[in-house]
């Protein structure tokens, strides 16, 4: 098993650019760049790539697993930088490639079958997303006959401390939310580095970005939904695996089995020793290998124990008052 990271781009998989102009970036200072991800073994319509091209974006990059022959789409869209990977990454690594390749205060994500359905946001949500807190400001998400879905996330513990999440119909502006469905919002690029970005060693996409967006609320950032910002899907929307997996583990040991000692003059953040007998009983690995993944995560709180404001269960009793 991998280490767990602990500054942002930690691990850097091979990747080559193709297309667009390398020194816009830095030319035109932009404010916004835009990630356009290519999901494994789907057809990529030009819908996408034309849709946020006629908003006039000056930093736009597309990015395909190993497999994907975007030859094609090169010559069609010469101003997008295509990044294409030598192997297949998660979602989150796609991610910190392009933040990484970026210099915008701001980066966008959506996916190739993904569209931007709403005109003049940026000026309507502008005080949002330059909040001092806000680490990713999400969208209100439409289906591909234009209407909305439930993406207010909701954390939760049930009775045995497994953590869940409920979902809402968006109501109102700035209303806020736990994770960015699919990834999909607009990323203070700072902020985001600042937490060192998706941890590569958590597989599961559900668990990755749930592991992001609790850690970020838990180092004092937030996230919300603007509902001037709309991103519609043109084909279906993808189905999240919530299941209990090696990435729950992960995600379990860093964010949920945390916990706070505090003083007068300081707080700091370690996992209790009985979370480990715990642990062991209840992951599915061979004993020595659950002494490993537990001796990993608990290095990573005591690399970070500063950075914690709060614990998961503090997030979660708190979070009603927050609506």
């Amino acid at each position: 098993m991998n280490t767990i990271p602990l500054i942002f781009n930690e691990r850097i998989s091979p990747y080559t650019i193709v297309g667009g102009d390398k020194n816009q970036e830095s030319a035109n200072e932009n404010f916004f760049s835009v990630f356009i991800l290519g999901r494994p073994d789907s057809i990529t319509s030009d819908v996408a790539f034309e849709n946020i091209l006629s908003f006039q974006f000056k930093s736009v990059y597309a990015i395909f697993p190993s497999a994907k022959n975007i030859e094609s789409l090169v010559e069609k869209f010469p101003i997008i930088r295509f990044i294409k990977t030598s192997q297949e990454l998660t979602i989150g690594e796609m991610i910190n490639i392009c933040a990484a390749e970026c210099s915008s205060q701001f980066f966008i994500v959506l996916w190739s079958d993904t569209v931007i359905s709403s005109q003049g946001f940026i000026d309507a949500m502008l005080e949002q997303i330059l909040g001092e807190k806000t680490i990713c400001t999400v969208p209100a998400i439409l289906n591909d006959r234009h209407e909305s879905i439930p993406n207010q996330m909701v954390p939760i513990l049930n009775a045995k401390h497994f953590f869940d999440v409920q979902k809402f119909p968006v109501l109102k502006d700035k209303t806020l939310t736990i994770y960015p469905f699919d990834f999909i919002g607009i990323y203070n690029r700072q902020k985001f580095i600042d937490v060192a970005g998706f941890d590569y060693t958590i597989k599961n996409p559900y668990w990755q970005v749930l592991d992001f967006s609790l850690r970020s609320y838990l180092y004092g950032f937030m996230m919300s939904i603007a509902t001037s910002f709309k991103v519609r899907y043109i084909g279906e929307i993808p189905v999240e695996q919530v299941c209990a997996d090696d990435s729950y583990r992960t995600f379990f040991l860093k964010n949920l089995a945390v916990q706070i000692k505090k003083s007068e003059d300081s707080h700091e953040a370690y996992i209790p020793k009985k979370v480990f007998f715990s642990y062991l009983n209840n992951a599915h690995l061979h004993l020595l290998e659950r002494y490993r993944h537990f001796k990993r995560a608990k290095k990573w709180v005591l690399a970070n124990k500063d950075r914690f404001k709060k614990t998961a269960l503090d997030l979660v009793g708190e979070w009603e008052p927050l609506l």
